[in-house]
């Protein structure tokens, strides 16, 4: 029983990644529930696993659930729709005091009559503890400085992915 302790302690200082599987999986499965409901439509949802900041910012949980569902509604009824979403490889995990965070990245397709959009982004994704449940931020805007909105002593590592917004006229 020893020897097999000893192993998994070995291993998980010599493999940081394998230490960090559980927690990133998790974020993963968090994160396509997240575009998932996007793609659809469903704010409570959307709303449910956007990090607290953002429901402050947006001026409370309540406010944020109705511009969302108002956004979803003109969206839809405007034609709008999400037409693909490829998941990149998530970040290293990094640490700001109790909480860890990681980088999502993505490319999304979005198209109307008019036009077709793709982003090139991130989520930045946040737990609390210690990778079991997640809350995400949409990176889309972000930079050096708005981070620390909730990362506070984000240092540049991870590195923030790049972003890249591209508009063609159908």
């Amino acid at each position: 029983m020893m020897s097999y302790i000893m192993r998994m302690l070995i291993l998980a200082l010599i493999c940081p990644g394998f230490a960090y599987a559980q927690p990133t999986s998790e974020a993963l499965s968090t994160v396509k529930t997240l575009l998932e409901a996007v793609r659809t439509g469903e704010a409570i949802t959307v709303v449910n696993l956007t990090h607290p900041k953002v429901h402050e910012l947006a001026g409370g949980r309540e406010k944020m659930l109705s511009l969302l569902t108002e956004t979803f509604r003109s969206a839809k009824a405007a034609g709008h729709k999400l037409d693909k979403v490829v998941i990149g490889k998530p970040s290293a995990l990094g640490r700001d005091g109790e909480q860890v965070f990681l980088f999502v990245p993505y490319i999304g397709v979005s198209s109307n009559k008019e036009r077709s959009t793709t982003i090139e982004a991130f989520y930045l994704g946040i737990s609390a503890d210690s990778g079991q449940t997640w809350r995400f931020v949409d990176g889309s805007r972000m930079d050096q400085n708005n981070i620390k909105l909730f990362i506070p002593s984000y240092s540049g590592t991870p590195p923030l992915p790049r972003t890249k917004h591209t508009i063609e006229q159908n």
